[in-house]
C-alpha cells in the first residue's frame, strides 16, 4: 500500500506540472484575440482543453517514472517473474489506470465539449461585435440613423459601456433627433402649401393630403368632401384613386355613426340638416344647400 501511495503522488506530480506548464503557455505566450471580457475565462478554457489533451501522455509518463522509481527503491536487486511484489505493483498500477482512464473518458466527453463551447461563443460574440461597430459606423455614413442606433445597442449588448459603442449610440441619437426635426418642418411646410393652394389647382395628392387632416381632427364632411375631389382629380388607374374612395367610405361611415349617437332631439335635427346640407352641396345644388334650415 506504501508503495500504491507513491503511485499516485507521482500521477499527481506529473498533472500537477502538466496544468502548470498549460496555464503558463496560454496565459503568457498563446495569443487570444477575444474581447477583454471573455479574455481569462477562454484563456481558462483553452488551459483545460490543452491539459485534456496531454492527459494521456502524463499518465503514461507518471506511471513508468514513478514504478521506475518504487522498483529501485523496493530493496531487492532480482525477483522472480511472477513474483508476489511484482503482482502486487501491477495490480496497484491497473488500479490507477482505470481511475485515470475514467476521469480521463468523463473530460474528454463532459468538460471538452463545454470548453469548445465555450470558444466558439467566445469567438462568434467577438466577431459580432466588431461587424455591430462597423456596421453602426457605414449607416451613420449613410445617413441611416435607425439603423445605426439598432447596432450600437447590439453591440453594447455584447460589450457593456464600451466607449465606443456609446460614442456611435449618442450619434445615431442626434442623427435620428436631426431626422425627426426635419421631417417635422417637411411635413409643415407640405401641409401649408396644400391648405392654402388654389382649388382650381388643387391635385389628388393635395386634396388627399387635406382629406386626411381633417379626419385626424374629426371634420368628417370635410375630409369626405376632400376625399372625393380626390377621386375626381385622380386618373382611371391611378393609386390615388382606390385610396380616395376608402378614405371617403371611411368619412361617410363616420358622419352615419355621428346621428346614431346623438340622443338629443335638437342635436340630431341639426346633424341631419348638415346631413341633408351636405348631400345638396355634392349634387351642385349650393343654393339650397346654403338656405337649408
Amino acid at each position: 500500500m506504501h508503495e500504491m501511495v507513491k503511485g499516485w503522488l507521482s500521477v499527481l506530480i506529473h498533472f500537477t506540472i502538466g496544468l502548470g506548464c498549460c496555464l503558463i503557455y496560454v496565459f503568457f505566450f498563446k495569443n487570444i484575440e477575444v474581447l477583454p471580457q471573455f479574455l481569462v475565462n477562454r484563456k481558462l478554457a483553452e488551459t483545460g482543453i490543452l491539459f485534456i489533451r496531454i492527459m494521456p501522455g502524463l499518465l503514461v509518463s507518471a506511471i513508468l517514472i514513478g514504478y521506475a522509481v518504487i522498483f529501485g527503491t523496493c530493496g531487492q536487486n532480482t525477483v522472480p517473474r511472477f513474483s508476489d511484489i511484482l503482482l502486487r505493483y501491477l495490480k496497484e498500477v491497473f488500479i490507477i489506470l482505470l481511475f485515470c482512464i475514467t476521469v480521463y473518458i468523463v473530460f474528454i466527453e463532459i468538460v471538452s465539449p463545454l470548453l469548445f463551447n465555450y470558444r466558439r461563443y467566445s469567438e462568434l460574440k467577438t466577431h459580432d461585435y466588431y461587424d455591430y461597430i462597423k456596421d453602426a459606423g457605414i449607416s451613420l455614413k449613410n445617413e441611416d440613423a435607425e439603423r445605426a442606433y439598432d447596432k450600437a445597442k447590439s453591440a453594447l449588448g455584447i460589450w457593456n459601456n464600451n466607449p465606443d459603442a456609446l460614442e456611435l449610440l449618442d450619434k445615431a441619437k442626434v442623427l435620428y433627433e436631426s431626422h425627426t426635426i426635419e421631417r417635422g418642418k417637411e411635413a409643415h411646410t407640405v401641409e401649408t402649401v396644400y391648405e392654402t393652394a388654389d382649388p382650381e389647382n388643387l391635385t389628388a395628392e393635395g386634396a388627399l393630403f387635406i382629406s386626411k387632416r381633417f379626419m385626424n381632427k374629426y371634420d368628417f364632411y370635410t375630409a369626405h368632401y376632400y376625399a372625393m375631389r380626390a377621386y375626381q382629380l385622380s386618373a382611371e388607374n391611378s393609386l390615388y384613386r382606390e385610396e380616395a374612395l376608402r378614405l371617403a367610405a371611411q368619412a361617410w361611415n363616420q358622419i352615419e355613426k355621428g346621428i346614431a349617437d346623438l340622443t338629443a332631439e335638437f342635436d340630431i335635427r341639426l346633424y341631419q340638416a348638415k346631413k341633408v346640407g351636405y348631400e345638396m352641396m355634392q349634387q351642385g345644388n349650393y343654393i339650397k344647400a346654403y338656405y337649408l334650415e
